[in-house]
């Protein structure tokens, strides 16, 4: 009925019960505002979603009451990429314009969380009327995340009523209609310079875990790794009794350890930043880890600055 992965999805739905009818179920993922809709052969009607689970199918009555969803196709978007900006979206469900993340037409996403900003697009580059952002809470993060498992890209679909829609190869849709969009104005918190004077490369992730483990044992207040690039060598702040051999790369800065990892889990190896003062902002030049040769993350900043 349906396949394993789209299955993997209904497990992850809540609710008392689903919808089919014209050879497609629908789930209510979250509140009133958020479905999965996934092919199928099954009769219309109104299920139990917990029997489902279950492996059977108790139908409670034949007149399933689903929403229309008609939007427009405004582009195609690279499943990975929206996994790797997943880990900058805001999870405060109080700054709910930072829920998600902003999807231009041509491809580029943008996310924050109002500390740290990752984007796949250069700065000033995109026309915001031409963007939407794709809202996502924390209750159906890990949801979403099994829904871009599905295919290596999806389809966004956008109207003027606020329905945005990401549709799979295997026809799985997520739709998503929570508001009007208020991403902020990313663009604000680079430097009206985009000279960089120094770089660096990031540590293994053996070293960053050893860095992030110390720091928060003897540096809890502001878990500061001091990188010393010319000479090769990492300490905490205040701390000269626990050293760590780095690759060497130009100038020094203090970084909080925690964006760092953040950073080396957006798959950035190679960080460009302004001064010892401004360490925290860089451009990503390449990954190493990235397998797919037309996927390259682009821009990591730490942290945000909003006007």
């Amino acid at each position: 009925m349906f396949t394993k992965e789209q299955m993997n999805i209904v497990k992850k739905t809540k609710g008392i019960q689903f919808w089919v009818k014209d050879s497609k179920a629908y789930f209510l993922t979250s509140g009133y505002s958020t479905y999965v809709i996934i092919p199928t052969a099954m009769k219309d009607g109104t299920y139990d979603l917990d029997m489902f689970k279950l492996g059977k199918e108790k139908l409670l009555n034949d007149k399933p009451e689903v929403p229309v969803f008609e939007a427009e196709n405004k582009g195609n978007f690279d499943s990975r990429e929206l996994l790797q900006a997943i880990p900058f979206m805001s999870e405060d469900e109080s700054r709910y314009f930072m829920n998600g993340i902003l999807m231009y037409y041509t491809g580029e996403v943008v996310a924050t969380d109002g500390r740290t900003l990752y984007t796949s697009c250069k700065v000033n580059s995109q026309d915001e009327n031409e963007s939407t952002t794709f809202h996502v809470t924390k209750r159906n993060v890990n949801l979403f995340k099994a829904f871009l498992k599905l295919s290596d890209t999806v389809q966004l679909y956008y109207d003027d009523k606020n329905i945005r829609i990401l549709e799979a190869k295997d026809g799985t849709r997520w739709v998503d209609y929570q508001g009007k969009d208020q991403f902020p104005n990313w663009n604000s918190v680079f430097p009206e310079t985009s000279e960089f004077k120094n770089s660096c490369t990031l540590p293994e992730k053996k070293i960053l875990d050893d860095m992030l483990k110390t720091a928060k044992m003897y540096n809890k207040d502001s878990m500061r790794i001091h990188f010393d690039f010319e000479n090769g060598k990492a300490f905490i702040l205040g701390n000269d009794d626990f050293e760590w051999d780095i690759e060497e790369g130009k100038g020094r800065g203090a970084f909080n350890i925690e964006y760092i990892i953040r950073a080396y889990q957006a798959g950035i190896r190679k960080l460009k930043y302004f001064s010892e003062n401004r360490a925290f902002m860089g451009y990503v030049e390449d990954s190493a880890d990235i397998q797919k040769p037309s996927y390259e993350p682009k821009v990591l900043v730490m942290p945000c600055q909003w006007e």
